[in-house]
């Protein structure tokens, strides 16, 4: 418990370890919120090299003599509460003693708060903690692309309507098979809120790349009808209906806009076929030439 002596200004002091981004934008205060039910008392103070410093003013019109005492952290807008204690207002001299980890020297006009290093980076530094939400051999690449996907979504400007779409997103947002068969190699809970957000995020990527990809198709080979390739092992097995005949070299050309170069992938089997209805059907082979 804090005890802070009646009509006299002090000084709150604490050391704070705040990692986790470059430069952070830190401000610390300190709530006073009273068993009664009167207003809550705001001391915002200062932090410079890893230590607050918050000034007291006279705590004879706070209301109440006793309440709870909060620390708070404002960093990068974003707020934590590493500490918090009772306190109580005294009329009379204040004694020195040891609380915790807490260590109150009232026979100045400085109140000097220690916490323990461990529990402020626990608090303050969350993504140690986020990391137990992957796998144990999920690449660093991987997890970068995760949190870049997390990421967007703090880039949206109205605060009210990111709000909305992450609470649809966490609430009921229903990945595809292709998104959740992904996320189930990286994620130790794919429900958790932060795997979703990124599954959202990479569908949505995901289908603006086939959107631009089948735009691409239909610019350069509007001839076809439909088309699908089917991966077995270390091969792909690629199955084209053309209105036009085609030859090796016209499906080299479409299995690379694909992404599967021949050059890198070796193109087999090539055959085409004659439909009743007119139209031609192609089909090939193609594995990596690595293999």
């Amino acid at each position: 418990m804090l005890k802070f002596y009646k009509n006299k200004s002090q000084t709150f002091k604490c050391k704070v370890d705040v990692q986790g981004t470059d430069n952070p934008k830190v401000k610390p205060r300190l709530i006073l919120v009273s068993k009664k039910g009167t207003p809550n008392v705001f001391f915002e103070g200062k932090y410079e090299d890893g230590q607050c410093e918050i000034d007291i003013l006279s705590t004879a019109n706070i209301g109440a003599d006793k309440g709870e005492v909060i620390l708070e952290i404002i960093a990068n807008n974003t707020v934590f509460t590493p500490w918090t204690s009772k306190y109580e207002i005294l009329s009379e001299q204040i004694m020195v003693e040891n609380v915790g980890n807490v260590e109150l020297i009232s026979t100045t006009p400085e109140i000097d708060v220690k916490i323990k290093k461990e529990i402020v980076e626990h608090i303050v530094k969350p993504q140690k903690k986020e990391k137990n939400i992957f796998k144990s051999k999920v690449s660093n690449k991987i997890i970068k692309e995760v949190y870049e996907y997390v990421n967007m979504t703090k880039k949206i400007k109205n605060k009210k309507g990111r709000v909305k779409l992450l609470k649809e997103i966490v609430t009921f947002y229903k990945p595809n098979r292709a998104i959740r068969k992904w996320a189930t190699n990286i994620f130790t809970d794919i429900n958790e809120p932060k795997a979703k957000i990124a599954m959202y995020c990479k569908q949505l990527e995901v289908k603006k790349l086939k959107e631009s990809r089948d735009t691409h198709l239909k610019k350069n080979f509007p001839d076809i009808e439909e088309w699908t390739n089917d991966r077995r092992g270390s091969r792909i097995y690629w199955n084209v209906v053309s209105k036009k005949k085609w030859d090796d070299g016209r499906a080299g050309q479409f299995q690379a806009s694909i992404g599967y170069d021949p050059a890198g992938y070796d193109l087999m089997k090539f055959k085409a076929n004659k439909n009743i209805d007119g139209t031609f059907t192609m089909k090939w082979e193609c594995s990596s030439s690595s293999d």
